[in-house]
């Protein structure tokens, strides 16, 4: 009745195109956990290069850091002059600060209230 001349029925295309849609639904999620891990491990490295760098600068310059991203670029300590979480938008970038006196290095994401695997952990603080 709904066939071609070659005899593949109306019926058999949707079936076929059920299960392949089918398909596509099981296997989206996945796909999607795996980019968020793929974030995840982006925007920790990023902040562990961004951390370095203002180690660097405090132990060469002898002084606190208080700046960003673009200040440590000038300076030739990092790579790139705009450091950004891979999860949010080209404006997500990262907050920075070093104490020279007491060490301490904080590289915050800026996502880090809506992603709380976005949080580095520095050696110290794995107690």
């Amino acid at each position: 009745m709904f066939s071609n001349k070659r005899g593949i029925s109306i019926y058999l295309i949707i079936s076929i195109v059920g299960a392949l849609a089918l398909a596509f639904i099981l296997i989206l999620p996945q796909v999607m956990d795996v980019q968020k891990k793929e974030n995840t491990e982006k925007c920790l490295k990023n902040m562990r290069e961004i951390e370095s760098a203002v180690r660097r600068y405090m132990n060469e310059q002898e002084e606190d850091f208080n700046g960003d991203a673009t200040d440590l670029f000038r300076n030739g300590y990092l790579r790139k002059a705009v450091y950004v979480c891979p999860s949010g938008t080209p404006e997500s970038r990262y907050f920075l600060q070093g104490n020279r006196s007491t060490g301490k290095v904080t590289v915050t994401c800026p996502l880090e209230s809506e992603l709380p695997d976005h949080v580095l952990k520095l050696p110290s603080e794995d107690n």
